[in-house]
């Protein structure tokens, strides 16, 4: 089953607590989370450098909370989004109380961006995927912040579904 998805079998209970949250700096935001990265706060630093001209009505702080999600963290070292990810996955939603802060943040940026109504991409590869566990047109809950994109073509890069070997094509 890709790692994200959760089927009827398997719900997840909600997030809790996000909303109540107060909207606060970056800097605050990661202090419950600061342990399980090296040198996060420099990495904080270095995305609110990259955004302090934001666009689409983001604050600098809610802009570098996308930007520190996207960002590749030094090898050897899990990246944010895929501690994040790890998280919102997990069947034990206590584990989810550290991120709300942070969640409240990225959360109110990602509702300022543009939305689309059309067709969204998202490529996965090297899972096993069967039609017995996605079958078209029904319904799949994914826990997981999940990018995709409206351009096909971006997939075929080995970094998302690439062009060989076992790999899986969403039409969203």
């Amino acid at each position: 089953m890709l790692p994200n998805a959760v089927t009827h079998n398997s719900l997840r209970n909600p997030i809790e607590g996000c909303q109540k949250q107060p909207l606060i700096l970056l800097e605050e935001a990661i202090c419950p989370i600061s342990h399980l990265f090296r040198n996060l706060e420099s990495h904080v630093d270095l995305a609110k450098k990259a955004c302090k001209n934001s666009l689409n009505n983001l604050t600098q702080d809610q802009s570098a909370s996308i930007y520190l999600y996207t960002y590749e963290l030094p090898s050897g070292q899990p990246s944010f989004y895929q501690e994040l990810n790890r998280t919102l996955r997990s069947e034990q939603r206590n584990t989810l109380e550290i991120w709300l802060p942070h969640l409240k943040l990225f959360l109110t940026a990602l509702y300022k961006l543009h939305s689309i109504s059309d067709i969204v991409w998202r490529g996965v590869r090297n899972i096993a995927l069967t039609q017995a566990i996605y079958q078209p047109d029904t319904q799949v809950q994914w826990w997981a912040v999940t990018l995709c994109t409206t351009n096909d073509n971006i997939l075929e890069q080995p970094q998302f579904r690439g062009n060989t070997g076992r790999r899986t094509l969403f039409s969203i």
